[in-house]
């Protein structure tokens, strides 16, 4: 039985790592980036390793060459706006010269609905073009990363609050790991195998969360007294300014906070089950397995 070419982009990148982790031994395995020098430990792994730079189209189409399924894993965010909706437009076409039958695609929940402004005008734009060219083509709209609470609640056990302009806007975090497993498994299944157009599918955690939702599991599970403590969004972004934070990162996250209450990263979904198999980490889990880093953090 034939076993489809599998190829992964980007794999200089966290997300794509541990996709390619969780697809060694695939007899087929592709994987791209700008570094192939710093990948050479996959060869003995059976991948090969290929360069592309989706700024320059021929390498690109080179690079896809042979592929049956690819992952489009979403270009960095510091390439937001025409740069990365190019990037993508580059790497969707080499895949249609290379003939390739499925193309899966990292993009951003609620992205064509979102108010999160070019961070998911982009995604939109992106699954778009994929509409637009034909290809097969499987959407994995990710929630925003569980990881990123790891650094949230570090601050927020220093200062014992959790500094917030989301209201009760509630986020389904999902962790990396899982939109890994969620990809990979897109890649390997027969998911969309009888597809005429696409499939979108919802990269969720099991639940949708407030910000005093995380606060009331963080206390249970590290034993803290965190305080959450709603704010306006120019509040927020002083108060994270003022404890160190570079301003424009805090005008950021007080940005994405006002978003959030609008319901950029809500609802949860149960579609990660459907193609995994598995369930999703809840937070509580996450936080258990995290508690010690946390913690240990927080005392030095």
């Amino acid at each position: 039985m034939h076993s489809p070419t599998l190829l992964v982009s980007g794999i200089s990148g966290q997300l794509a790592q541990l996709v390619m982790a969780s697809l060694l031994g695939h007899p087929s395995l592709v994987g791209t980036t700008r570094a192939p020098e710093r990948h050479r430990h996959l060869a003995s792994h059976g991948v090969d390793v290929r360069y592309a730079d989706f700024d320059q189209p021929a390498s690109t189409t080179h690079a896809f060459e042979g592929a049956d399924r690819l992952l489009l894993v979403s270009t960095g965010a510091e390439h937001c706006g025409p740069r990365r909706v190019a990037q993508h437009r580059h790497a969707i076409s080499a895949a249609g010269e290379a003939g390739v039958e499925r193309l899966v695609y990292t993009s951003l929940l609620n992205a064509d609905t979102s108010p999160l402004g070019p961070i998911a005008s982009d995604h939109a734009a992106t699954e778009a073009m994929l509409r637009e060219s034909g290809l097969r083509h499987v959407v994995l709209r990710n929630a925003f990363y569980m990881d990123m609470l790891l650094m949230s609640l570090q601050r927020a056990i220093a200062t014992g609050e959790w500094i917030s302009a989301a209201g009760q806007g509630r986020v389904a975090y999902v962790t990396r790991g899982n939109c890994a497993m969620a990809a990979a498994a897109a890649l390997r299944s027969d998911v969309g195998q009888d597809m005429t157009h696409h499939r979108r599918v919802d990269i969720t955690g099991p639940d949708a969360l407030s910000g005093e939702d995380v606060v009331a599991i963080a206390n249970a599970v590290l034993g803290t007294r965190i305080r959450f403590v709603p704010v306006t969004k120019e509040e927020a972004a002083s108060r994270l300014s003022a404890s160190g934070m570079p301003p424009p990162m805090a005008a950021l996250l007080a940005y994405i906070d006002t978003c959030v209450a609008q319901g950029a990263m809500a609802p949860a979904s149960d579609d990660y089950l459907q193609l995994t198999g598995e369930r999703a980490t809840s937070v509580e889990a996450f936080l258990i397995a995290h508690r010690d880093t946390l913690l240990n953090a927080a005392s030095t």
